[in-house]
């Protein structure tokens, strides 16, 4: 969405808050707004009940002064009476003139026109009355009147009744009304809330699946972050990273396969030198023979060094191609590589190994299974056994390398698999350890998604590798 990558992360949350508040916002105005004008013509009916109601007894009671006073006047014929007559006969009128503004049916239109005829034939019966002395009978229509104005009152009361009941519908119409816009706001409210935590937390995942990657690909995957503008430029700022982690990286190993090749030519000088020195030591005295003797032994473990710096390069770079691997072959010619070392310590090897169909690069497991059975024969004891266990558990591989030899100390034990760490325990033999063969074995099992451990046991150390039975090379990045 092009508004979403126009905003910062912290607009866009903004932004979110208030589209998702603005439906409940128009909901509640609505209610607040549709309650006060059923509050207003609840307020305006009470009070028309009320002035209808008012007016309705006085003009019962105006009726009843102007029949008294018409009766008095009629007895009497005084013109003081008359007077009265008329007082509230005009009261009357004005009584029937403010019905007239208020909502009229047509029943009540017509009551009323016939009380303003009978009001007025009364008033000339009254005058005629006042000049002559014979009068018109007002009996008959003082009756009349009375009965007009109480259906006047009836009309009046269930006019009120009906605009009762009409607020009341209103109010059940509202109260509806409500509910529906409740029910809508809140859907839209939940849907605008779900679409604004995908578009806020799908930037996030981006990053967290790209810097996770970084690692998992061994840098070769680029690094694609969309969204806000803030999070993408971040992921423009990872990907510069990267790039500057791939040129540290390749200049590493330039570096490695640089200063362990130059390294090579004077040391096979020196190698050779002292194999000579070694050959022609028989006139030479006992300290000078010691003197060549460390000579070579330094030589060796620095060939070791160097050997072990190139593999450790080796595992940064390309691995081969994924093949079925015959372990028990490949068991078969490590052992083969180290049958020298074994007969010096006349060391034997127990092994265990099922036939498992496995798909991996044969380098790497060639790796490590050379490693670790190149540390059993350092720390075993001459005479001593090796156990060597390959079995399938579930859907993984375990590789299991034990010596009977002095074991892991405990102080040693979180380092032992850390480049260049070599534990207090001194392994035997001629050229001595130069830490990078756990390391390797670590690295190469990181990068095929496996785990290797260090178990404890009574005597030795047993190192147990577990491995996918398909696995690939290269597949992660081990820090």
């Amino acid at each position: 969405m092009p508004v979403v990558r126009s905003l910062s992360i912290v607009q866009l949350i903004l932004f979110a808050f208030i589209a998702v508040a603005l439906p409940l916002v128009w909901a509640i105005f609505t209610a607040l707004y549709q309650v006060d004008q059923l509050v207003q013509r609840n307020t305006d009916a009470i009070v028309k009940v009320k002035q209808e109601t008012l007016a309705s007894r006085a003009l019962a009671d105006n009726l009843t002064s102007m029949e008294r006073s018409a009766s008095q006047f009629q007895v009497l014929a005084d013109s003081a009476l008359h007077e009265v007559y008329l007082s509230n006969s005009e009261q009357f009128r004005n009584l029937l003139n403010s019905f007239k503004q208020s909502e009229l049916g047509q029943v009540r239109m017509d009551l009323i026109d016939r009380l303003v005829a009978d009001e007025q034939r009364l008033s000339e019966s009254l005058r005629a009355a006042s000049t002559q002395s014979a009068g018109a009978d007002t009996e008959a229509l003082i009756a009349a009147l009375h009965a007009a104005v109480r259906s006047l009152i009836t009309e009046t009361d269930a006019l009120l009744v009906g605009q009762t009941d009409s607020l009341s519908l209103e109010a059940t119409t509202l109260k509806q009304q409500l509910l529906a816009q409740a029910s809508l706001a809140l859907p839209v409210t939940v849907v605008l809330s779900i679409l604004f935590v995908v578009l806020i937390t799908r930037p996030i995942r981006q990053l967290d699946t790209a810097v996770r990657e970084l690692g998992e690909s061994g840098l070769k995957v680029g690094v694609e972050v969309s969204g806000p503008h803030d999070l993408k430029a971040l992921g423009v700022r990872l990907n510069w990273l990267r790039q500057k982690l791939l040129e540290v990286e390749q200049q590493k190993q330039a570096f490695l396969r640089n200063i362990s090749h130059e390294l090579k030519t004077p040391l096979t000088s020196i190698r050779e030198a002292a194999e000579l020195l070694v050959d022609s030591s028989e006139g030479v005295s006992g300290e000078q023979r010691e003197i060549v003797r460390v000579l070579k032994s330094s030589s060796l473990q620095l060939q070791h060094l160097i050997e072990n710096l190139l593999r450790f390069n080796e595992l940064t770079a390309e691995s081969g191609d994924i093949q079925p691997l015959d372990l028990q072959a490949l068991v078969d010619n490590v052992t083969d590589t180290h049958r020298l070392a074994l007969n010096a310590k006349g060391l034997t090897i127990e092994s265990d190994i099922e036939s498992v169909a496995m798909a991996a690069n044969p380098t790497q497991i060639r790796l490590v299974i050379d490693n670790l059975l190149s540390n059993a024969i350092k720390f075993s004891p001459p005479g001593g056994a090796i156990r060597l266990e390959i079995k399938k558990v579930d859907k993984d591989v375990k590789i299991i390398i034990q010596d009977y030899g002095p074991g892991v100390a405990a102080a040693d034990a979180p380092r032992i698999f850390d480049l260049f760490y070599r534990g207090a325990e001194r392994a035997s033999g001629p050229v001595r350890g130069s830490g990078l063969g756990l390391a390797i074995v670590k690295e190469i099992v990181a990068r095929l998604r496996g785990r290797i451990e260090l178990v404890d046991v009574e005597q030795g150390a047993r190192f147990s590798v577990t491995l996918p039975v398909s696995v690939g090379g290269n597949l992660s990045y081990a820090s």
